[in-house]
């Protein structure tokens, strides 16, 4: 069984490793084909202006050509910042399907190392009343299975005791974690959420600006304060709803103001 459960360990090594090669050999070529589209459009660019000003001779001229100007410069850079947040969102998604597969697979040699337990008792009980009880033996066999059992729920445990403090100190949103892994060499963090409202809380919170994220943290908090006066309260995009009233956050004069 311990051969089993070190194979796996190395599988698992072997297959992260692999994943995070290819990862990074895909960003690097994303990369790269991001600077031919930047210097094939800037080209087209340049015979499109040359073409026209060979229409027009008046147009002719030894001025200094324009450089790309910082909006277009702003649109290739967030681009290219969709393509690579895209790939690594993919990449993501097959991680976690790779750990379900490996988490299902505990699980299912729990279930077989408490089977065995109860195997191990079973034989104990048949075998004291036959009085041919090789007590030492068994005991020892059951010790080593309760201990594999022990070891494992301890590692549980622990992922989940820092996984709710690294997520919150990451996005900034403060959430209960039901369960959280680590992957990909610690650079990644698979996290069970314990209820939808606080994933589309995490969701909304990594698409805001900075002033965006202030303003979602005061409405958070004023709606905690209603709440403890038992209030019902529901929070959207820079608004509040209290007992059925919505109300917006107005910036300059730190209130609330109800929307008509």
């Amino acid at each position: 069984m311990a051969g089993i459960v070190e194979e796996s360990r190395a599988r698992r090594k072997e297959l992260a490793a692999a994943r995070e090669k290819e990862g990074e050999q895909e960003r690097e070529d994303m990369l790269k084909s991001s600077e031919v589209r930047k210097e094939s459009s800037k080209r087209e660019r340049e015979e499109g202006r040359t073409a026209k000003e060979g229409k027009n001779p008046l147009r002719n001229s030894s001025r200094t050509r324009r450089s790309p100007n910082r909006s277009e410069e702003g649109n290739q850079s967030k681009e290219m910042d969709k393509e690579i947040k895209t790939t690594m969102i993919r990449e993501m998604r097959e991680e976690i399907k790779i750990l379900r597969k490996e988490l299902a697979a505990m699980r299912e040699e729990n279930g077989e190392l408490r089977k065995e337990l109860a195997t191990v008792r079973e034989e104990m009980r048949r075998r004291e009343e036959k009085g041919q009880l090789e007590q030492a033996d068994w005991m020892k066999r059951m010790e080593m299975i309760e201990e594999k059992m022990e070891q494992r729920e301890k590692k549980e445990r622990k992922n989940n005791r820092g996984g709710w403090k690294r997520l919150e100190r990451e996005i900034g949103v403060k959430v209960n974690v039901k369960e959280a892994f680590k992957i990909n060499k610690d650079k990644m963090m698979l996290a069970k959420i314990e209820n939808w409202e606080q994933k589309k809380n995490i969701m909304l919170n990594d698409d805001l600006t900075k002033e965006e994220r202030e303003t979602q943290k005061k409405l958070r908090e004023l709606a905690r304060e209603e709440r403890d006066r038992g209030k019902r309260v529901k929070i959207g995009y820079r608004k509040i709803q209290i007992s059925g009233d919505w109300f917006r956050w107005d910036k300059r004069q730190e209130k609330l103001k109800k929307i008509c």
